[in-house]
C-alpha cells in the first residue's frame, strides 16, 4: 500500500494479496540468490553448535519468505525459528523472545540475543533477554539496556570470534 500510494497508484482489496504475493516471492527469491551474512557468523554459529548452545533465529519476517534467509545462513544451527506471523504480535512486542526462551527451557534473563535492528534490541530487552546489538550501519541506534558489539569486541561484527569470546561477554552484560 505504501509501495502504491508513493507511485499514486490505487489498490483494490483484491489487489492486495496479489501484490503481496509477488512482493514476498521476489524477496524470497533474493535472499536465496544475493543474501549477505555478516562476517564472522557461520564460523560462530559452528563453534556454538559444536558447544551444543540452543539457538533460535527470531525474524519479523513471514515463514514464506524467512525459509530462504535461513537456509542461506544454515538452518541446521538452530534449535528452531520463530517468524512474525507465527506470533501475537511481532517485534517491537517481547513475544518472539519470550517464545523463544520458553522452547529453550530457560529465563529471558537466562538469553543472549545478538540483534541487528533498534526494533529487535527493544523487543528482546522488554522480553529480559541480554542484548548485543550488531548494528548494520553506524545509523542503527542501540537502545539504553543493549551493548555494541564494537563495545565489547571492537569490531563491527563477529568476524573473529570465538565461543569462549560470547561466554564472557555474556558475563559481562548479565552482571
Amino acid at each position: 500500500r505504501i509501495c502504491a500510494e508513493a507511485a499514486g497508484v490505487e489498490l483494490t482489496e483484491e489487489d492486495f494479496p496479489k501484490y503481496q504475493a509477488l512482493t514476498f516471492n521476489k524477496t524470497r527469491e533474493l535472499f536465496a540468490e544475493r543474501l549477505e551474512v555478516f562476517p564472522g557468523i557461520q564460523n560462530l554459529l559452528t563453534q556454538l553448535k559444536s558447544d551444543e548452545m540452543p539457538m533460535f533465529v527470531t525474524t519479523n519476517t513471514v515463514r514464506h519468505v524467512a525459509d530462504s534467509a535461513i537456509d542461506t545462513v544454515g538452518r541446521h544451527f538452530f534449535t528452531d525459528t520463530i517468524c512474525g506471523d507465527e506470533v501475537a504480535e511481532g517485534k517491537p512486542a517481547p513475544d518472539m523472545y519470550l517464545e523463544a526462551a520458553r522452547r529453550a527451557g530457560v529465563a529471558p534473563s537466562d538469553a543472549l540475543v545478538f540483534e541487528d535492528s533498534t526494533t529487535g534490541m527493544r523487543a528482546a530487552l522488554k522480553a529480559g533477554c541480554n542484548v548485543i546489538g550488531l548494528p548494520e550501519h553506524d545509523g542503527v541506534e542501540i537502545p539504553e539496556g543493549a551493548v555494541n558489539i564494537k563495545d565489547l569486541s571492537g569490531n563491527k561484527h563477529l568476524d573473529g570470534a570465538k565461543v569462549e569470546d560470547v561466554y564472557a561477554w555474556f558475563a559481562r552484560i548479565s552482571g
